[in-house]
């Protein structure tokens, strides 16, 4: 593309999410048992993410998806979330609401880190997070995304920075779970 701060890609959803995780467990060294699904069906009642979470039994759970972002031309009400602003943090889609300590946790981090987000609700959608929040009798989850354009089409959109600010929270976040942080989230100490 023209400009280099744009990246263009078939499918970023759900690729954004396989590549962003990626880039996370290369390099975790931490002291939690850490797990990461690539998993199919999504976009058909989280098939994947099920017996995923059914087998792995996660504390906590984070879905690395992708969202609609404002601006979008011939879509009225895409979302607030812009592009070049920083990842988002997800309030709520049609499946979940994100655990709020665990949301504010990740939230602490990010600014502590220096790590520029956005705060977004999806409408109209989905990600994983909601059938893996009802598994197991129940995983604080939350959903880390990022605002693109033309998802579901072989033009998707997104920000480099958006993108790389995603993974660099995710990283600290990963980094700085330990089992009685990860206690003090389930008990929403935080």
């Amino acid at each position: 593309m023209a400009n280099p701060n744009y990246l263009l890609a078939k499918a970023f959803d759900n690729r954004f999410g396989c590549a962003a995780t990626y880039e996370v467990i290369k390099e975790a060294d931490n002291t939690i048992s850490l797990y990461a699904g690539a998993v199919t069906q999504e976009e058909t009642l989280s098939r994947g993410a099920i017996t995923a979470a059914n087998k792995m039994k996660p504390s906590l759970a984070i879905a690395v998806d992708v969202c609609l972002c404002s601006k979008t031309p011939g879509m009225e009400n895409a979302g607030q979330a812009k592009m070049g602003e920083g990842p988002v943090i997800l309030l709520s889609d049609a499946w979940n609401i994100g655990h709020v300590s665990f949301r504010r946790y990740v939230e602490q981090v990010a600014e502590e880190n220096g790590i520029q987000y956005q705060v977004d609700h999806l409408t109209g959608g989905y990600t994983d997070a909601g059938h893996v929040a009802v598994s197991n009798n129940g995983v604080p989850a939350i959903t880390i995304s990022v605002p693109t354009r033309y998802i579901h089409s072989n033009v998707s959109m997104m920000h480099r920075e958006d993108y790389n600010g995603a993974v660099k929270l995710l990283k600290k976040v990963v980094e700085s779970l330990d089992d009685e942080v990860v206690e003090r989230i389930i008990k929403q100490e935080i």
